[in-house]
């Protein structure tokens, strides 16, 4: 949490001066007075554990270092205030109230802290609940409280300090063999089903290669998404809604639109954080709303599309390369299963499966 913080203040041109945290080893809905806990400061720029006991105690060693802070403050070495779910009544009731007396701007998380802050006169530009959010939108929404306060240019950073890749397109970051080998688990955990259910006695697995295939273009959407959003639990979200609502367009169909909602994340992201949208709100849009929008786009229009544009590439490396029907092979990165038409095989019976209403490529 503080590393994605301090990384989001990096990205706006904010300096994180001094820090005093306290991690619990469990939510703090469910902590105790004895929950194992540390107390984390900045140390020379560094994030250091000074401390690990009781819960109790920490918060204890933190009232100390709450006083220090509150001098930072008075000095003027102190320009914002982020409170990640403080305690502006105890633990950290000594900065909050020096910065209340210096009007110096406050983002956070958390409600009742949040409002016990407001209460002393804090003046919190920028605040929300946790609630289905993360650590990094929850950065994020701390990071564009205040560069929008300040008015800095501030663009969310995806990844890490070492990758340098806030300002990298989503569009760069499209690979489809990337997006395939990464899918290939999928692929495998079906070859497995199909060879169970040639298997006599065993005709169950039919039932379960059934569902399997039809899950098969949401994993495709959400590895697409995650890796062309650059945000993890985010990119799942839309890649999950985006995928299940594009699988009449079979295995291409989740590809593109696990993209499409990739592409649309970092937008919505930038789009709500410069508004001061909660982090709640940012994570509802940029994960819902992107994976709904490219799934519906892909329902209603692409995915019949999708659909004869993967049959056109099974028959073209079918006619390359001679293939068979039943045989799975990569060309390019791209996995290639013939259609799963069995009737048509003499080692199969009659029954008749197909891809998830066509190709899976």
């Amino acid at each position: 949490m503080l590393e994605a913080i301090k990384l989001q203040l990096y990205a706006a041109g904010i300096e994180l001066a001094a820090v005093q945290f306290v991690a619990a080893n469990v939510s703090m809905d469910q902590a105790k007075s004895y929950t194992p806990a540390r107390l984390i400061i900045l140390e020379k720029g560094e994030l250091k554990v000074i401390f690990e006991g009781k819960l109790e105690e920490a918060n204890k060693k933190a009232e100390e270092f709450d006083i220090v802070l509150a001098e930072q403050i008075e000095k003027g070495e102190i320009d914002g205030l982020i409170l990640v779910s403080a305690d502006p009544k105890r633990t950290n009731s000594k900065a909050v109230k020096a910065g209340a007396d210096k009007n110096l701007p406050a983002v956070g998380t958390g409600g009742t802290s949040v409002a016990h802050a407001r209460s002393v006169g804090l003046n919190v530009v920028a605040a929300s609940g946790t609630t289905g959010s993360t650590n990094r939108t929850r950065a994020v929404s701390y990071a564009a409280g205040l560069a929008n306060y300040w008015k800095l240019k501030y663009k969310p950073v995806i990844g890490s300090y070492q990758e340098k890749r806030s300002d990298e397109s989503p569009f760069k970051r499209i690979n489809f063999q990337g997006i395939m080998v990464t899918s290939l688990p999928a692929f495998i955990a079906l070859a497995i089903t199909i060879a169970l259910s040639r298997i006599p006695g065993l005709d169950v697995f039919n039932e379960v290669f059934e569902i399997m295939i039809e899950a098969l273009p949401v994993v495709v959407a959400v590895v697409a998404a995650k890796q062309v959003s650059g945000f993890d639990e985010v990119g799942i979200v839309a890649g999950v809604v985006s995928g299940v609502l594009s699988t009449k367009g079979g295995i291409f169909g989740g590809l593109l639109g696990g993209i499409a909602a990739g592409i649309m994340v970092p937008y919505l992201v930038a789009f709500s954080t410069k508004r001061n949208f909660p982090a709640t709100t940012v994570n509802i849009l940029s994960g819902g709303v992107s994976g709904l929008l490219s799934g519906l786009v892909m329902y209603f229009g692409f995915s019949p599309i999708a659909l004869e544009v993967g049959n056109g590439i099974r028959m073209l490396i079918q006619n390359s390369f001679g293939l068979q029907s039943y045989r799975c092979r990569s060309h390019s990165g791209v996995v290639n299963m013939a259609r799963y038409n069995w009737g048509s095989l003499p080692c199969c019976n009659t029954s008749h499966y197909s891809f998830g209403n066509g190709t899976v490529w």
